[in-house]
Parts: structure tokens; C-alpha cells; sequence
């Protein structure tokens, strides 16, 4: 994917309705270990980060969202 490509999808997927409700809702659930995955993602571990966002992440609601974004609902 193109640099351009990949910054409109970006763009398409920041501004999408379903973002911003994963977004309220992981931040519901869970707004310290948002800031503490984030942290963890900048120092470089994914791992951690991952392993911090699983269970907010493994909340049905949460995975109906996330995968109407990757189908570009």
C-alpha cells in the first residue's frame, strides 16, 4: 500500500462512526490501561500493549465495532 493510501485509510478509519464508539467504550471499560497500552506501544512494546488491550478488546461489542472497520463500514 502507498504512503497516500495508507494515510487515507488512516483518515477513513479515525473519522469513521465506529471508531469513535470503540473509543468511548474502551475508555469506559478500561481509560487507565488505554494510556498504559499506549504507553507500552511508544516504548516500543507491542507485546505488552496487546496483552494489556486483549481483554477489553475480547468484549463483543468491541469486536462487532473493530470488525465493521476492517470491512470498511
Amino acid at each position: 500500500m502507498k504512503q497516500e493510501d495508507a494515510k487515507k485509510e488512516a483518515q477513513r478509519i479515525l473519522h469513521a462512526p465506529e471508531a469513535q464508539q470503540l473509543l468511548a467504550l474502551l475508555s469506559r471499560g478500561g481509560g487507565q490501561t488505554l494510556q498504559q497500552a499506549a504507553a507500552a506501544a511508544q516504548r516500543g512494546d507491542m507485546a505488552g500493549a496487546q496483552a494489556m488491550l486483549k481483554p477489553l478488546l475480547d468484549d463483543p461489542q468491541a469486536a462487532a465495532l473493530l470488525e465493521k472497520l476492517k470491512q470498511g463500514r
